[in-house]
């Protein structure tokens, strides 16, 4: 594993979240303080659990911010270097069942896990969490806020899904309106992109202010 004072500053424990009848595995950067510290569920990209997400996870929790990064699928702790490796995990976010990459107005259910990790961690924290989507899992973190618990989002680079129109933010059974509803309610949410992005269309963007409104949402391109 990496030396990086970020990878370090993230040297936590690993823990397993109940969703039901199924488990899911949490890193998490340190024990909490009730009532004391705030928390950010940071969800990994297409490559799995990689150094770089954990020099970011190290990052916010050097701010002060206790982390838990959800182990969605594959390996955690691994330098994304190796196209097949690369390959392979993409896979498996296209054909898994959990996971709706070419559906367009559909919620992934593997959101019911991110859920599932919020409500724990909301529950431990005793205070309202943050979520954090990276590109893959950008839309992701705008499925959240269904839950109250949730009370700021980051949707970095929001690529889902593949096929349909570019404005689609892959938002089903209700999740439309409930995101309108805790905009209007001051929900915060932070969207980025960056210009030359295909996977993450423009009209994604858009599409978030058009809902939320231009005042709902701090959307940004570079």
């Amino acid at each position: 594993m990496s030396t990086h004072p970020a990878v370090r500053a993230f040297a936590g424990e690993r823990r397993t979240v109940s969703c039901g009848k199924r488990t899911i595995d949490v890193l998490c950067s340190r024990q909490i303080v009730h009532g004391q510290d705030v928390g950010v569920v940071l969800m990994h990209e297409a490559f799995g659990v990689t150094e770089s997400v954990l020099r970011l996870a190290g990052r916010i929790a050097e701010a002060g911010f206790v982390v838990w990064v959800p182990v969605l699928f594959g390996p955690s702790h691994k330098p994304a270097t190796r196209l097949t490796r690369g390959t392979a995990c993409l896979y498996s976010w296209c054909v898994r069942r959990e996971i709706c990459a070419f559906a367009a107005n559909r919620t992934s259910p593997i959101t019911e896990f991110i859920l599932a990790a919020c409500q724990t961690l909301g529950g431990e924290t005793g205070l309202p969490v943050g979520v954090n989507g990276l590109r893959l899992s950008g839309n992701f973190a705008l499925a959240t806020t269904t839950e109250s618990v949730v009370n700021a989002v980051v949707c970095g680079q929001p690529s889902f899904p593949f096929l349909g129109k570019p404005s689609t933010l892959q938002l089903g059974d209700g999740r439309v309106e409930a995101l309108k509803r805790r905009a209007s309610a001051g929900l915060d949410i932070f969207a980025v992109r960056f210009d030359e992005d295909g996977l993450s269309p423009k009209e994604r963007l858009d599409r978030l202010r058009d809902l939320v409104g231009p005042t709902g949402v701090d959307a940004q391109e570079f």
